[in-house]
């Protein structure tokens, strides 16, 4: 993947977003890394000092890059960011139809559809530092370091407790149980 791809990935997650929306979705989907398989790795490379399932990691490096990519989308749909509601809906829905107020924000909004079964999916201190680290797991195949940037995005969202659930299943109580390791 490239920081393009990542753009690209941003722009599909903000659509398919939209598009759960309209089909009269009452909370948006969302997907987290299964805890075993990450606490494998984790204790895999604690004790070897290898990533031994390197396929495990990269789909572990590719869940954090779409989650951070959904939530980057979400955060500016729910006007947590600098994009307007209606900037993002024109940018990313249909640009023939443009919408020029943010009622449909207000009611997706209130109506409390940027929640998940994780809690909120929005940030307004994360992200930053996310898409920092980021940027280098958006480049890097080796697994060892994808272990180790994934880690670094861990210890941001375990600092943030809401955000924790929207990455990995268990969420806090998951990071604190692999912060032994």
């Amino acid at each position: 993947m490239d920081l393009y791809n990542f753009y690209e990935l941003m722009t599909d997650e903000a659509s398919d977003i939209m598009r759960e929306y309209e089909q009269g979705a009452t909370q948006m989907s969302w997907s987290v890394i299964p805890f075993p398989r990450l606490k494998k790795i984790w204790e895999d490379y604690a004790r070897y000092r290898i990533v031994r399932d390197e396929k495990g990691m990269d789909r572990i490096s590719q869940k954090m890059l779409k989650n951070l990519a959904r939530l980057i989308a979400s955060t500016d749909f729910a006007g947590h960011s600098m994009r307007s509601p209606a900037e993002m809906y024109n940018d990313h829905i249909d640009p023939e139809e443009p919408m020029t107020n943010n009622i449909l924000f207000d009611d997706l909004r209130y109506g409390n559809f940027f929640d998940t079964q994780y809690g909120p999916a929005y940030s307004d201190y994360g992200l930053e530092p996310l898409s920092k680290i980021a940027v280098n797991l958006i480049t890097t195949t080796n697994p060892e370091q994808q272990l180790q940037l994934v880690d670094q995005m861990l210890n941001v969202v375990h600092q943030r407790g809401d955000l924790a659930a929207l990455f990995v299943e268990g969420g806090t109580d998951s990071l604190n149980t692999l912060a032994g390791y």
